[in-house]
Formats: structure tokens, C-alpha cells, sequence
């Protein structure tokens, strides 16, 4: 006799240390929602700096995993601004389909950043585009916010 979806049980994955492609790959794929924070990075890239829980741990399915991504500092002129969209949504009963779309900021057809689930709530997507990218949330199909990426100012 099946229990049902309710008592269903993930393991943690290990996330440190991932890209920004890899771990839009895990959000893809992953039954689990991650928290974004930023930190600094050494790297040139981007890169999951630590996560808790640590993997190896189980959680119930559609729990939060709290990562931090390392930015590699701004140099001079380059045009990619790194950073982390955030938006609240209503709390939603299942998980819904949720889209980050990058419109360039030359115009012409946008691209998407990432495809995931996700229960509402806080919800944060690491990102790193050119400057002046618009970046548009849809839920379902439907658009539900979007920002212009600037740059920090110095």
C-alpha cells in the first residue's frame, strides 16, 4: 500500500562547488527548493561556495536547501553583472512551473535562464547576464515580475 507523494523522502545532494549551469541543472531536476545567498569567489566563475543541510541528509520532498554562491569580483569593463533575482510569491499548495527568462539588452529573442519547480515563498536564482538584461519570472505560463539588471555602482 502506497503511502502517496506526501511522505516522500530526498537525499541531499552535494551542490558545493557547482557551476551556475550545473546547479540550474540540479534546480531543474531536484524534487527540493534552494535559497540562494551571495558570497565572494577566487574563481573566475561562479561556483556554490557551501550548502546546508549537507548532503547525505534526507528531507521531505520540497524542502529548502540553503546554498551560497561565490561571485568572482567585477573586473574593470566587463559587461556580466552577477547576482541573485529574488522575489516572493504566494505559498502555493504544489510545486508550479516557474521560468527565468533573459531578454538581451540589444532587444531581439530572449533565451531562458532556467526551467524549475517550486512551492512559492521566497524564492532566489542566481544569475550572471550582461548589463541591462531584463530578467522575467513566469509562473505557469504567465509573466509575474521582472527586473533590469544593472550594475553595482563603485
Amino acid at each position: 500500500v502506497s503511502r502517496g507523494p506526501e511522505n516522500e523522502k530526498i537525499n541531499v545532494p552535494n551542490v558545493v562547488g557547482l557551476s551556475l549551469r550545473e546547479i540550474y541543472n540540479q534546480m531543474a531536476s531536484s524534487e527540493l527548493m534552494f535559497d540562494f545567498s551571495a558570497g565572494q569567489t577566487d574563481a573566475g566563475e561562479p561556483q556554490i561556495l557551501s550548502q546546508m543541510p549537507v548532503s547525505g541528509e534526507v528531507l521531505a520532498k520540497n524542502s529548502r536547501v540553503e546554498a551560497v554562491i561565490g561571485f568572482p569580483e567585477a573586473k574593470g569593463l566587463s559587461s556580466t553583472v552577477y547576482g541573485i533575482f529574488k522575489q516572493t510569491l504566494p505559498e502555493y499548495a504544489y510545486p508550479l512551473k516557474m521560468e527565468l527568462m533573459a531578454l538581451p539588452p540589444s532587444g531581439g529573442k530572449g533565451s531562458s535562464v532556467v526551467k524549475f519547480s517550486h512551492m512559492g515563498g521566497s524564492l532566489s536564482v542566481p544569475y550572471a547576464v550582461p548589463k541591462n538584461t531584463v530578467l522575467i519570472l513566469y509562473v505557469e505560463g504567465k509573466e509575474f515580475s521582472q527586473i533590469t539588471v544593472r550594475p553595482k555602482e563603485d
